[in-house]
């Protein structure tokens, strides 16, 4: 056994009462409130720089190389103006006579509005240094009340802990929020509850936001986990699998397993239309009492009550569906763990499948509604979450990821002899080798091809590091190469539970804000 400490969060829905509810609304506009404060002070430092920048090179490093000149008028501006963080705004913010309410609320609350900006303004100079690993991150921008997801999260003291279970169905939070001392859960959170009356967890911070069913509270805590060296005799005994995901089947095993696809979006989509219909339908209110369509760039305007609850309709059902395929892909993945050795998967670059087919005024698009519907099926199935929850599962199960290489023709390639093809549509659901007569599912067959390229690649030396789908490394475990059995997994796919879903660890640190905007 190995000790082991890691974070993980317990994710469970609120039941408020009416001042509850309100409460928790005013600390999320406090949030946001402190967001759009910390980030226009530093936009307007970021716009001083860079005007400051400008003079300096035309003016006293005029007569070097434009390079050059750049990079010293950039040494020369940092001298003079530099990119607050949120220990200086929290300072600021104190003193700003125009936001007296903040007494009102919980300090930590709009704290962490304040350091949810220094992270968008890292994650942004990251990207455009090329430090950040992904898509390009734009510029941060202001959170718009109605638009952006009302949020807030509270830390504590966790030698003296604010945030903590009463029983296993209300968890006491600040009195500035719970009002009466604790808020009830439409959930419980036993599991939690007892790891730490036992001493091997403790709450780290608490994060309340809400979505289209309500409010619900994403405990972090900090757990000390007795992990196995070895994998189970279960997943021994299984050996190693590969998983070719799809939007045919969500997945194929190299077993002969197959899961198929619940396709959650489309079972959803005519309650979706008819909500969506229904707000596009709704009416919005001029200040002259007026009711109009939709309002023009500028104009304003209010809300009426049917616009809300059509609103409202609809984020309900959004929240339904995105429940649905959380259930589901915790529950296929954690089946998938605990009962194989090693989990064989491709390397997809979902972001490329993804991408849009419109193409530009010069060269445009071919079957663009057909592409489109296939994105929404990709998105639909998940499979960077997928991939994810089998990332940060692995370390807990004491399982292996291989993943394969990602240019790996394994579905034009014959399991059994090698062969390949040059074209294989995807209208084609079997698969059939002319060389060898082989005949099988075509998700079977690219199964089967994901785990032998990724047993090869794997095996090979220097290959004991990849990469995962954002391009950050992961390590895999050498130990667990040997077992490599094709067993069938014992009592079919897994089904979904109401059990209490847990996130992974957050294993990037987090990076303060450079002092200034050429670090």
């Amino acid at each position: 056994m190995t000790t082991r400490e890691i974070l993980r969060a317990y994710r469970v829905p609120l039941d408020p009462t009416d001042a509850q509810t309100a409460a928790l609304a005013s600390h999320a506009g406090a949030s946001r409130a402190a967001f759009n404060w910390a980030l226009g002070a530093k936009v307007h430092a970021h716009r001083m720089w860079s005007a400051c920048v400008a003079d300096l090179t035309y003016t006293r490093y005029g007569h070097l190389d434009a390079g050059q000149a750049l990079a010293a008028a950039k040494k020369d501006a940092s001298r003079y103006y530099r990119i607050p963080t949120s220990q200086t705004n929290e300072k600021a913010f104190d003193r700003d006579p125009d936001y007296a309410w903040r007494t009102e609320v919980n300090r930590r609350s709009w704290v962490s509005g304040m350091r949810q900006a220094d992270t968008a303004w890292q994650n942004w100079l990251d990207s455009l240094t090329g430090r950040r690993a992904g898509r390009r991150v734009g510029y941060p921008r202001f959170k718009s009340k109605g638009r952006c997801r009302d949020s807030f999260t509270l830390a504590h003291d966790v030698k003296r802990p604010s945030i903590r279970p009463d029983g296993y169905r209300r968890l006491t939070l600040p009195k500035k929020i719970s009002v009466t001392g604790s808020i009830r859960l439409k959930g419980n959170i036993r599991h939690l509850a007892r790891r730490i009356r036992r001493g091997v967890a403790r709450i780290q911070s608490a994060t309340i936001c809400r979505a289209g069913n309500g409010w619900s509270v994403s405990i972090l805590a900090l757990e000390t986990l007795d992990i196995p060296d070895h994998p189970t005799p279960r997943q021994q005994a299984a050996g190693a699998v590969g998983v070719d995901v799809g939007v045919h089947h969500l997945m194929a095993f190299s077993d002969a397993t197959i899961i198929d696809n619940p396709r959650h979006l489309r079972a959803a989509q005519k309650r979706l239309t008819r909500a969506q219909r229904a707000l596009s339908r709704s009416k919005w209110r001029l200040p002259t009492g007026d009711l109009i369509d939709a309002p023009k760039r500028g104009q304003r305007v209010t809300p009426t009550t049917g616009r809300i609850k059509a609103r409202a309709r609809l984020a309900r059902e959004h929240a339904a569906v995105a429940q649905h395929r959380a259930s589901t892909l915790h529950a296929i993945t954690k089946q998938l763990e605990t009962s194989h050795a090693v989990v064989a998967v491709e390397d997809l670059n979902v972001a490329g499948m993804t991408r849009s087919a419109r193409g530009s005024i010069d060269k445009p698009g071919r079957n663009v509604a057909a592409k489109a519907g296939l994105n929404r099926s990709i998105l639909d199935a998940s499979f960077a979450e997928m991939r994810r929850q089998l990332t940060y599962k692995t370390s807990w199960y004491r399982s292996q990821l291989l993943p394969s290489g990602r240019f790996v023709p394994t579905s034009k390639t014959c399991s059994t002899c090698g062969a390949e093809k040059a074209n294989q549509p995807l209208s084609k659901r079997v698969y059939h080798c002319e060389n060898c007569a082989t005949v099988l599912d075509r998700d079977v067959n690219a199964a089967k091809n994901i785990l032998r390229a990724a047993l090869a690649s794997h095996d090979a030396p220097g290959m004991e590091e990849s990469q995962n789908a954002r391009g950050v490394r992961i390590e895999t475990s050498v130990a667990l190469r040997s077992a490599k059995r094709e067993d069938p997994p014992r009592g079919g796919p897994p089904r979904p539970s109401n059990r209490v879903r847990s996130s992974p660890p957050n294993g990037e640190a987090k990076v303060k804000a450079n002092a200034s905007p050429t670090n």
